[in-house]
């Protein structure tokens, strides 16, 4: 018995270094708009949307994240003329994308491990998105957090 768990121990053990050697850790950034109430206007300000707006990107080990921007006229209903546009852009130009900084914005950062396969679809969707966008940013339609959505669902962390 004893000889047992050894054994299964000692392949849980290289199981999990095989793991860790073949993965990475992918990154969803949220960061949230803000609307102070009465007594803290004085303190701060309303920003991006207030209570139900924000933005959110994915990154993927090279301190970059892929994110999706309106471009052009906005539309309230998708159409074939996209005015959307994904980026790549650093952490300082992704959290100033609110008017605040890394240290000011409030933010949620969820890690998610990934294997290779995934990290180089992902690498593959950087690369398709920020050369072609596949669809338009709109009220009714996508915007960032479906963008998101649509990202992580490529690479089988969501479902389609």
């Amino acid at each position: 018995m004893q000889k047992n768990i050894f054994i299964i121990s000692l392949l849980l053990l290289c199981t999990a270094q095989l793991f860790a050697q073949d993965s990475t850790m992918l990154k969803v950034h949220f960061l949230y708009g803000s609307k102070p109430k009465k007594a803290f206007k004085h303190m701060q300000k309303k920003w991006f949307g207030s209570l139900i707006g924000g933005h959110a990107g994915i990154e993927c080990g090279d301190g970059k994240i892929l994110h999706f921007l309106p471009h052009g006229k906005f539309h309230k209903i998708a159409k074939p003329n996209k005015h959307g546009r994904y980026v790549y852009n650093s952490y300082k130009d992704f959290y100033e994308i609110l008017g605040g900084s890394i240290d000011s914005n409030q933010q949620t950062v969820v890690y998610i491990p990934v294997c290779m396969q995934q990290k180089q679809k992902y690498d593959s969707i950087v690369n398709a998105y920020t050369n072609n966008t596949p669809y338009d940013y709109a009220f009714i339609g996508y915007r960032c957090g479906s963008a998101t959505y649509d990202g992580l669902s490529q690479l089988g962390i969501l479902p389609r």
